[in-house]
């Protein structure tokens, strides 16, 4: 129930139906959707068997040999210094995060450490309104609070059922 409940705020924010909404919309959202389950998973998995620098290395190595296979389609050569500096500090911040969260599955389950990820959505509120100006409507807002809750609820479930 919970899970379609996230689905319906996920919904709530994308409102299909719109004059530039189309299925193929939704296709890089649930590749992107796999994607971070796969890592997710693998990463919660790999805790206590490898180091977390050792799969930092290793997911990082497979994410970059993926998205070299469609650059022939879609690179264009940043044309500006900052460009540059935008592209290595997303990196270098996404590896440190990475990184942090392989730590913290080396220490914690993976249902206590779920409810903290839900942080990326403040986060990612705030780099658009710095980066694009762009404020979310109230709609917007209603299925993050939905998405958010959803997945607290499913990691106190888990939790509880633990015990």
């Amino acid at each position: 129930m919970l899970v379609a409940l996230g689905f319906a705020g996920t919904l709530v924010i994308l409102r299909p139906g719109g004059g530039q909404f189309s299925g193929w919309a939704l296709v890089w959202p649930a590749l992107q959707l796999l994607a971070n389950t796969a890592y997710q998973i693998l990463s919660s998995r790999m805790a206590g068997k490898e180091r977390p620098l050792t799969t930092q290395i290793y997911t990082s190595l497979v994410a970059l040999s993926l998205s070299c296979m469609a650059l022939p389609w879609v690179w264009q050569l940043p044309d500006s210094a900052a460009l540059w500096l935008a592209a290595i500090a997303m990196g270098a911040g996404s590896a440190v995060g990475h990184l942090m969260l392989l730590k913290a599955y080396e220490k914690a389950e993976p249902a206590t450490i779920t409810p903290f990820l839900y942080s990326q959505i403040p986060c990612a509120l705030l780099a658009g309104w710095l980066v694009y100006g762009h404020i979310p409507d109230q709609w917007a807002v209603l299925g993050m609070v939905v998405i958010a809750l959803c997945g607290a609820a499913s990691a106190w479930l888990s939790v509880r059922e633990g015990k």
